[in-house]
């Protein structure tokens, strides 16, 4: 969400982000889709780990024999075909188990970018406003090209 403050009689105008839910923080519709998995006593980890399983029985299946030994021949596509989903699976399962790194840990020396536009018919003037910009921001001054 973006929000806009205008002072007119300086002429500036600053935008930053405000509001929202706090970071790491689950949504209504998460904690509603939680609730109702529980509701229904199904566990999605549980069955990927259930999907997986299967899969390793398959591709062990379809290149050995009965007695344990490797096969000579079998699908390789089938084969492919296994480790494409097996994959998939343990990138899904890696969701439930690592979250997403953030750019700031917990949130931590989290710094709100602004920017402030300075509007002036007088060169004099606009100089006074992005010098004090830059002292209150304690930075020094952008010097254009033509400058």
């Amino acid at each position: 969400m973006e929000e806009a403050e205008v002072d007119s009689t300086e002429g500036e105008v600053s935008i930053g982000l405000k509001g929202g839910r706090p970071t790491g923080s689950a949504s209504l519709k998460s904690k509603e889709a939680a609730r109702r998995l529980k509701e229904l006593d199904f566990d999605p980890i549980e069955k990927y780990v259930a999907m997986y399983e299967e899969v390793e029985r398959q591709i062990h299946q379809l290149t050995h024999e009965d007695d344990g030994s490797f096969k000579l021949k079998y699908s390789q596509m089938a084969l492919s075909q296994f480790m494409a989903t097996k994959s998939n699976i343990c990138a899904q399962l890696l969701r439930y188990g690592y979250a997403r790194a953030s750019e700031t840990p917990n949130g931590e020396g989290k710094v709100v970018p602004t920017l402030t536009v300075i509007t002036s018919k007088s060169k004099v003037e606009f100089h006074q406003a992005q010098a004090a910009v830059a002292d209150a921001l304690d930075i020094k001054p952008f010097k254009g090209d033509n400058e």
